[in-house]
């Protein structure tokens, strides 16, 4: 499903996940910043990840 908001396209939860299923991505998602920031690269892509997954 597709919705538009101010502008962007927004795609709506396809998958339910429990507390815990979410927990463990945050988590894999900051080790992967963390590696990221180690090696002197962007980490533009997990901020937005980890802002989508924050944002619930």
């Amino acid at each position: 499903m597709i919705m538009k908001k101010e502008g962007r396209k927004m795609f709506g939860n396809k998958y339910k996940l429990s507390y815990d299923e979410r927990r463990i991505i945050v988590l894999c998602l900051i080790e992967m910043k963390n590696k990221l920031i180690q090696e002197n690269r962007y980490t533009d892509a997990i901020d937005d990840l980890l802002v989508k997954f924050l944002d619930d």
